[in-house]
């Protein structure tokens, strides 16, 4: 596993075993960093339309650019990390999936060329996603 330079975030490759320990690691980080510094956040939610692949990205904007977000499928538990500027985010759940991310400001789209692509793209038709983001203040 791969780290972040400068908070030491864990970097998930798809060969990685995702253990519970890396994500509370993840977590108390995060925690501290919010206490250090003057953040905002947003919560919110999408509902899925059932497209997939790089013609039927699913696309969200946030309010202002995240530095990191996450989306939640409660359903059947996938979560996937977004960071803003980065050009991949994995959909996690009992295997790992690659999606390609393209970012224009606040707005993030990406795809999924995966085996079951309109749920590991977090866009099954008719279920809603969870949105969480972190950003810098003002």
């Amino acid at each position: 596993m791969d780290y972040t330079t400068n908070y030491q975030l864990p970097v998930w490759a798809e060969t990685d075993r995702i253990l519970m320990d890396d994500f509370n690691d993840l977590t108390e980080k995060i925690e501290e960093a919010l206490t250090a510094c003057n953040c905002q956040f947003f919560v919110g939610s999408y509902l899925g339309t059932g497209t997939y692949g790089s013609a039927g990205r699913t696309t969200f904007s946030f309010p202002f650019p995240p530095l990191l977000a996450w989306v939640i499928d409660k359903e059947v538990g996938y979560t996937m990390f977004l960071t803003h500027g980065c050009t991949t985010a994995y959909s996690f759940r009992a295997d790992v999936t690659q999606n390609f991310v393209l970012w224009n400001g606040n707005t993030a789209s990406w795809y999924c060329s995966g085996q079951y692509v309109a749920s590991e793209q977090m866009n099954w038709s008719g279920r809603t996603y969870h949105v969480y983001a972190i950003g810098a203040a003002g």
